[in-house]
């Protein structure tokens, strides 16, 4: 019996629990987050000048209570150790690092997910790929009729003949198994990831 379940297992597929799994709405994570946002609140360390006594206060309590601010009131904010509270937790998910911008900076993450077909190179390493293999997948996603097209990377100068986009390293490693990685979404939700080596054969 126990040698039969063995080998149930392992003939079992591989499960993918990542973030990034195929069938995860990208999209429709983003609409969750932006609907439970975590909170933070600053806490401010105020400093009597009379007494020398330090007391942390927050942003609301700061406001609402004018001895702490109003002129000749002895407490002085103390530089440099506000911070930063988390109050509330949010809906936690890895796609909110799912940021894409241009080289110049613009938010390109929106018209990404909202586009019918969006087909992403990545590379977390641009350097260590090999122009020979750029070349071969750009031409084969070039020739994706209708597909909304970029090459994702840590460098504006990455990609040859698709237009280049930018996303912190750390994040598209948790997207990418390989370097480089291709990510086909359908509105916003992923139906296709391979390796690049893969994805031309």
């Amino acid at each position: 019996m126990i040698y039969i379940m063995a080998q149930g297992i392992m003939h079992e597929p591989m499960i993918d629990f990542r973030d990034y799994k195929i069938g995860t709405d990208i999209k429709g994570e983003k609409e969750k987050i932006n609907k439970n946002p975590s909170e933070y609140k600053t806490f401010y360390s105020l400093k009597n000048q009379k007494t020398g006594e330090v007391i942390k206060v927050n942003q609301d309590e700061y406001i609402k209570e004018t001895k702490y601010w109003a002129e000749g009131s002895p407490w002085k904010i103390e530089d440099g150790k506000n911070e930063s509270v988390l109050v509330k937790e949010g809906y936690k998910s890895e796609i909110v690092k799912f940021k894409i911008e241009d080289p110049t900076g613009m938010e390109l993450t929106d018209e990404i997910i909202k586009a019918p077909k969006a087909i992403l190179v990545f590379s977390y390493h641009p350097k260590e790929v090999s122009s020979d293999l750029l070349q071969k997948v750009e031409a084969k996603v070039n020739a994706q009729k209708g597909a909304l097209i970029y090459g994702v990377s840590t460098d504006q100068k990455t990609f040859k003949t698709i237009k280049n986009a930018m996303m912190d390293g750390t994040a598209i490693k948790t997207i990418a198994r390989s370097n480089p990685f291709v990510l086909v979404l359908q509105n916003g939700k992923i139906i296709d990831k391979q390796p690049a080596k893969d994805y031309i054969k």
